[in-house]
């Protein structure tokens, strides 16, 4: 009788918690273990999905955030890769906090990488705890029979306080990011906008004198860095931006009269070169230094607004300075008020001018074998690649044009005035991103 009492009292007690327990050995620690609640992490990841072609790279952001005072090191690894491609963090590993830890996935693809979509699962493991997120991943063929190469055009939408991003000149893919404020997700006046190898996207937010990094146009992994003055880590009214091959950052600290470089947003590395003069005349001498372009062999070009001059050295110390004033065999040949430069792939050196609205192209810093579009108000140019094809802001229009040749043929003009979708409002810059 004692017996059968005691196998009762066991089934009784120890059968609803093996019920409880399921099939699975998966261990679940925010059930703790009478203890209080077991420090854990959660994870998220950023965008859902993202589209390539054959051959090239594309990035997700994944966030780890802690919880009950979950301290360990995760450790970050990614699965469901289609053949041929490969997946790296940076970093390769992140401590949670309460706000949030984030790690970049960079996704690297061949031209054999076969055409598909592939579900990845980004995972993050630490300190006895296993947390999964998936994205996807859509790989287009390429070549023969594929799909062309897509344009991906970024607009400083400057009076709509935002910045835009289109596919191609067609509009196509629309977003825009941003509106008017000093807080996150917001800006007064920006002016330049790039994008980084790990697609990354950074805004020179001049009114509110800082430069700003997201990681896509949701406006995830926002961070900024500057504040109003002259000092270390301060800016007065940036408007240039340019990266180098690095990464670095170079910002045209326009009121300030000088080039700034940072390492990255955290600031490090901070260097500058320039002052600020009346009338630019000696190197290293600027007058609202507008627009830094940084060419494919690592030359700096400054278009020193006020100074009438574009201006190009090898470094932050100012070798090899050289000023451009003239473009020979144009009328009038002298430049004026140039507000973007850029390089071509090949070297040739292209000019915004709003003192004479035009579009100017010469060889080299000697302003030879000059060429000119008059144009109504030009804002800034881009050659991005070896096709030769120029991309212009024509803030007159308030559109964004692309052109064959210095010749104007092929012309093609997105963009009507107004806050809208393709729409805009003192268009200032654009960025196209390179093959």
């Amino acid at each position: 009788m004692r017996l059968r009492t005691l196998t009762l009292f066991a089934a009784a007690v120890i059968a609803p918690f093996l019920l409880g327990c399921g099939g699975s050995n998966t261990y679940n620690p925010d059930l703790g273990g009478g203890g209080g609640p077991t420090p854990s992490f959660t994870t998220t990841a950023s965008p859902a999905s993202r589209t390539i072609t054959q051959g090239q790279s594309t990035t997700y952001s994944a966030t780890f955030t802690a919880t009950n005072g979950f301290s360990s090191t995760v450790s970050l690894s990614v699965s469901g890769l289609p053949a041929n491609a490969t997946g790296t963090f940076s970093p390769a590993s992140v401590t949670p906090t309460t706000g949030g830890a984030a790690s970049t996935l960079t996704v690297n693809t061949t031209s054999s990488t076969p055409a598909g979509t592939s579900t990845l699962t980004i995972t993050g493991t630490g300190g006895g705890v296993t947390r999964t997120r998936t994205v996807t991943l859509v790989v287009n063929a390429s070549g023969g029979g594929g799909s062309a190469r897509e344009e991906a055009i970024f607009i400083a939408d400057s009076g709509n306080s935002r910045i835009v991003r289109i596919n191609n000149m067609s509009g196509a893919g629309w977003v825009s990011f941003g509106t008017i404020g000093s807080g996150v997700g917001q800006f007064l006046a920006p002016r330049r906008v790039v994008q980084d190898k790990l697609g990354r996207i950074y805004i020179a937010d001049a009114f509110n004198h800082r430069i700003v990094r997201i990681n896509d146009m949701t406006g995830a992994g926002w961070v900024s860095f500057g504040a109003l003055g002259a000092g270390v880590g301060q800016f007065n009214n940036p408007h240039g931006l340019a990266l180098d091959f690095d990464g670095r950052i170079y910002i045209g600290d326009s009121a300030n009269g000088r080039i700034v470089r940072i390492d990255d947003m955290s600031g490090a590395g901070w260097t500058t070169y320039g002052v600020k003069v009346s009338v630019p005349t000696a190197p290293g001498e600027f007058n609202q230094p507008l627009d830094i372009h940084v060419s494919r062999v690592g030359r700096i070009f400054v278009a020193d607004n006020i100074g009438d001059r574009i201006v190009a050295f090898d470094d932050m110390n100012g070798l090899n300075f050289a000023s451009l004033t003239s473009a020979a065999g144009l009328s009038p040949s002298t430049i004026d008020n140039p507000l973007g430069v850029t390089t071509a792939p090949n070297g040739k050196i292209y000019v915004a001018e709003r003192g004479t609205p035009r579009l100017l192209r010469v060889d080299d810093m000697t302003g030879g074998d000059a060429a000119a579009i008059p144009l109504l108000l030009v804002y800034d140019v881009h050659v991005p690649d070896s096709n030769g094809l120029i991309y212009y802001v024509e803030n007159g229009q308030r559109a964004i044009r692309r052109v064959d040749n210095m010749r104007g043929e092929g012309q093609v003009q997105f963009g009507t005035p107004g806050s809208g979708i393709g729409q805009f409002n003192d268009p200032y810059s654009l960025f196209v991103v390179p093959d």
